[in-house]
Formats: structure tokens, C-alpha cells, sequence
């Protein structure tokens, strides 16, 4: 069984690279996550944290606290921000079909961050969103009970 692993991030509106965030999660889930769970987790990671810079922070500079946790073969993922109260989770799920035949520009980013990962919202009671992306790992043959993981 592996112990609890936590990571806080701090972003900064402008100052952020999504190039180290993916080096940050790379680390952190290796030995954890195979790589196509890793770019799934990521791709919806990605799209959360492009959403708030743009939406909530559109019009004034901000700050996304990111916090990586892995239990076993949970992946949680809590982003804070500061913005006005936003649950995207209210949003009906749109089809990817009729988003590509509108030619219509945006709709695919809550479309792949709510199909890869469980999505949660909660308004934080000292104002502003918690996002919560949580995943569980497939298990791995070195999972497997009799098995171990050297």
C-alpha cells in the first residue's frame, strides 16, 4: 500500500507554464500511472486550469492553488481559485458532434475534463471555487494481490 502523497502548486495569471504543470504531474505520478493515464489526467488538468485563467480571471490577475494527491490508485486533484462562484459541473455535457457541425469555439474543454475524470464543485466558504478532479488508476499487474513491486 503507498502512503499519501500531496503537492501544492502555485500559479500565477501570465506566469504559468503548462509545459512544467505536465513535468510536475509526470513526476509526481511516476511508477503511480501509466503514460496514457498520465496524458488523460493532464489533458483534463490542462483544460480546468486554461477555464479559470480565462473565465475567471479574464479581466484582472490571479492565483490557481493546485494541490496533487495520490492514494493508491486515487488521483485527486483540488484547484482553488479566488473568482466569483462557478460550478461548471451544472453545465449539460455537450456532444461533441453537434459542437464540430456548429463550428462554434469552446464547449470541448468541460466535454473532456467531466468524460476523463470525476468532476466536483464547491463554493468555498471565504468566496471563490474548489474544483475537484479525482481519477482511479486502473490496476497494474505489480497492483495485483501476491504480487510485488519492486
Amino acid at each position: 500500500m503507498d502512503s499519501p502523497a500531496r503537492k501544492l502548486i502555485i500559479l500565477q495569471k501570465g506566469s504559468y507554464s503548462l509545459a512544467e504543470i505536465r513535468d510536475e504531474l509526470d513526476a509526481f505520478l511516476n511508477g503511480h500511472a501509466r503514460d496514457l493515464d498520465k496524458n488523460r489526467i493532464f489533458l483534463a488538468l490542462e483544460e480546468a486550469i486554461v477555464n479559470v485563467f480565462e473565465h475567471t480571471y479574464a479581466n484582472r490577475s490571479g492565483e490557481l492553488r493546485m494541490t496533487l494527491m495520490r492514494m493508491n490508485r486515487t488521483i485527486r486533484i483540488e484547484l482553488e481559485d479566488d473568482g466569483p462562484a462557478f460550478d461548471p459541473t451544472t453545465i449539460p455535457l455537450p456532444d461533441p458532434e453537434d459542437l464540430a457541425e456548429s463550428g462554434r469555439d469552446g464547449g470541448y474543454g468541460l466535454f473532456l475534463m467531466r468524460s476523463i475524470m470525476q468532476v466536483e464543485h464547491r463554493a468555498r466558504t471565504e468566496g471563490g471555487n474548489l474544483l475537484i478532479l479525482e481519477k482511479v488508476l486502473p490496476e497494474t499487474a505489480s497492483d495485483a494481490p501476491g504480487k510485488s513491486k519492486d
